[in-house]
């Protein structure tokens, strides 16, 4: 039975010295370009959330890593034995090995966090419908702009909304998320609040 793929994958990253996934992914696809490991599912992979069913990943790992073990061996020998058989066979220290391991999955993420939330930025047009029942049945337009601002994510909203009393302006952090974007936004000089949970499309 396959066991601690994660943290594998983070040992073998850190080995080969790929950043981010997406690199990970094409160290597989260097090895074989039809390779099943799956750069949409990589993530979860990488967070221990869920783990190649396809022997051929585990296959093609075994040639990636040069090791004369089979891919079955990767998924089902325990993490220790990982460890020691990667670093004799490349000769890495084994200590130094699991630092940068850990070190690099936390720099990945906050880089590809950063990278998803300046991909972000931009205008969109919200639709809701009206509050008053003086206007009953009628949609309200409005401006959501995210612009890059200070922070690890660096993004903030702006919301705005021409009604017959004026126009709203509401003002806030935006924060992402693994599964999701939360704004939260205030009116400037006013009470009102807006809290806005987007959620993005999952992979099947």
């Amino acid at each position: 039975m396959a066991q601690h793929i994660g943290q594998k994958l983070r040992l073998t990253s850190a080995l080969l010295g790929t950043v981010t996934r997406k690199e990970l992914a094409a160290a597989f696809r260097a090895i074989n370009p039809k390779t099943a490991f799956d750069l949409g599912r990589a993530d979860k992979w990488l967070q221990g959330r869920a783990q190649p069913r396809e022997h051929s990943v585990y296959d093609d790992w075994a040639k990636l890593l040069r090791l004369e073990h089979p891919g079955a061996w990767i998924a089902d020998c325990d993490l220790p034995d990982f460890i020691a058989t990667i670093s004799d066979r490349h000769g890495v220290d084994r200590a130094e090995l699991e630092r940068r391991a850990s070190a690099q999955f936390e720099t990945a993420s906050s880089h590809e966090e950063r990278s998803l939330a300046f991909a972000l930025a931009g205008t969109y047009a919200c639709y809701s419908r009206a509050w008053s029942p003086y206007f009953r049945g009628q949609f309200i337009k409005g401006i959501l702009s995210i612009e890059p601002g200070p922070g690890m994510h660096g993004l903030t909203a702006t919301y705005r909304e021409s009604l017959p009393t004026g126009q709203l302006v509401l003002g806030g952090p935006v924060t992402p998320a693994k599964r999701a974007l939360y704004v939260h936004l205030k009116e400037v000089g006013g009470d009102a609040q807006f809290f806005i949970s987007l959620f993005p499309q999952s992979q099947p």
